[in-house]
Formats: structure tokens, sequence, C-alpha cells
């Protein structure tokens, strides 16, 4: 159990020419997805998913597009200030996995859905 900390623990940063804030939490993606990114965006989200997304996963997801996709993810949270997310997608452990070992917290779901899947 940790103590309490008081005002006399806090460290003082003098930084006049910063913006100091706290990471901000990316409370709904799939992570892995940022690797689907620009495939037919021009269509409604029906049509999207039917004819481009569900076909894509069924075709390429595996753990390893899980892993490179999320690591990619992250990368681009990080830099956008982004410290925490909630991921639902396929292979959650990997999803996880990732987020361990490069450091970020994640909240991971188990995928819900009514369709056979990887």
């Amino acid at each position: 159990r940790q103590q309490a900390l008081t005002p006399a623990d806090a460290t003082v940063l003098d930084c006049p020419q910063a913006v100091i804030s706290p990471g901000l939490i990316n409370a709904h993606c799939h992570a892995a997805m940022t690797l689907f990114r620009g495939l037919a965006d021009d269509l409604s989200l029906e049509a999207w998913l039917r004819d481009r997304i569900w076909p894509a996963e069924q075709r390429w997801v595996s753990a390893e597009l899980v892993r490179d996709g999320t690591e990619l993810a992250i990368a681009e949270m990080l830099s956008s200030g982004i410290t925490c997310f909630a991921d639902q997608y396929f292979f959650p452990e990997i999803v996880a996995e990732t987020a361990v070992d490069l450091g970020m917290r994640a909240v991971v779901g188990t995928p819900v859905a009514d369709f056979p899947s990887a």
C-alpha cells in the first residue's frame, strides 16, 4: 500500500514556455484497424463494413496483424497526447501484450460478434 502524498512531496517544474496537461484517454478504439485506414472511406457505414472491412478482416486478421496495427496505433496515440486507450478487437490478448510491451495504459475488452471470426 502506498503512502499518501502531500504538497510537501511535490516537485515544482518551472516551464513558462510550455503547456503541461494530463494525458488524454481514447475511450473507444479498435487499434489494429489503423492498418485498414483509407479502405473505401467514401462508403456509408453499412456498405463500408459489409463490402470492405468484414471481407478484409476475414482475409487478413491474424495475431501478427493485430500486433503490428496496435503498435502503429499506440505510436500515433502517444504522439498526440493519448496515454490510455480502451480497445475491443480480435486477439485481445495480443492487444494487451502489445500495450504492456510499449508501456501504454489500456483497457482491453473481449470482442462480441454474431458471426464466425479469427
